[in-house]
């Protein structure tokens, strides 16, 4: 993020990684290896992953770079069989916003 350092271990950015579970990492001090990884990331990351979006209605979809530059829109979540999306829909509804 600084262009300094790197950080490659399993750290997510929500609260409950930071104070309830025990993570692990490499914090690695080189300037070349953080800005190449920087960049090798934020020029793949848009061609190799769904771009999750709000419709006017407040419906999510998913939008998925093909090739030749278009775009599929996703209706429903992408991978996940019929059961996973009903799994999704009801841990949605539990109280857990703290937690994210």
């Amino acid at each position: 993020m600084d262009g300094k350092r790197i950080f490659i271990g399993s750290f997510n950015f929500d609260p409950r990684s930071a104070m309830l579970n025990c993570e692990m990492g490499f914090l690695i001090d080189s300037p070349t290896l953080a800005s190449e990884s920087s960049e090798r990331f934020d020029n793949r990351v848009q061609t190799v992953s769904y771009q999750p979006q709000l419709t006017p209605e407040g419906k999510m979809i998913w939008l998925e770079p093909v090739e030749g530059g278009e775009t599929v829109v996703c209706q429903e979540e992408p991978g996940a069989s019929w059961f996973q999306q009903i799994a999704i829909v009801l841990i949605g509804l539990l109280p857990i916003e703290w937690l994210l």
